[in-house]
């Protein structure tokens, strides 16, 4: 007989090179979550290096495409996934296995959609998505996070991996010959 079952893993990522989730995402079909830029509609993956202050505790996004600031307001909005009428949509991001390409940061359309169009070459369903897609922590908390963090090692990997959902890349020491 058969059976049909979904298994979901869930996880913030640990230690590279020794994380499991982080080696279960790598084998599955890299799924991203791009939205679309409310001022040129590019789509893009958000990443903390385009979240800029604009005010005094306001933190907004700078477009990677047009370079447009997106106010806080908007966030929401961007959210919104193609299936509920929005523009956002989850995006195969695994490397190509003949050429090792991969999505860049910012696609269009129909780059969307070829991505998506391919199989997925037996991998598995596999999703990440960072703290700067959530409704429910403001980009101005974010900037918080990471100024606090900034300098003190330990912080910085809780931010890595919790808020960025990045595995922590241990930085090797050199050891003084003397």
């Amino acid at each position: 007989y058969a059976t049909s079952r979904r298994i979901y893993e869930c996880s913030t990522p640990g230690i590279k090179g020794e994380c499991r989730i982080t080696a279960r995402y790598e084998a599955s079909d890299q799924r991203r979550y791009y939205v679309a830029c409310p001022h040129c509609t590019a789509l893009q993956l958000l990443t903390i290096d385009r979240l800029e202050w604009i005010a005094e505790a306001v933190a907004g996004y700078r477009c990677r495409a047009c370079e447009a600031m997106i106010q806080p307001a908007q966030k929401r909005a961007m959210l919104a996934d193609a299936v509920d009428g929005g523009s956002a949509r989850w995006v195969k991001c695994y490397p190509d296995p003949e050429t090792g390409e991969v999505p860049s940061a910012v696609i269009g359309e129909a780059a969307a959609a070829r991505w998506n169009a391919r199989g997925s070459a037996g991998r598995c369903a596999g999703f990440s998505i960072n703290q700067l897609y959530s409704p429910f922590k403001p980009w101005s908390a974010i900037l918080r996070e990471r100024d606090e963090a900034e300098g003190n090692l330990a912080k910085e990997r809780t931010f890595s991996q919790q808020v960025l959902g990045e595995a922590w890349e241990l930085a090797a020491e050199a050891v003084d010959q003397d």
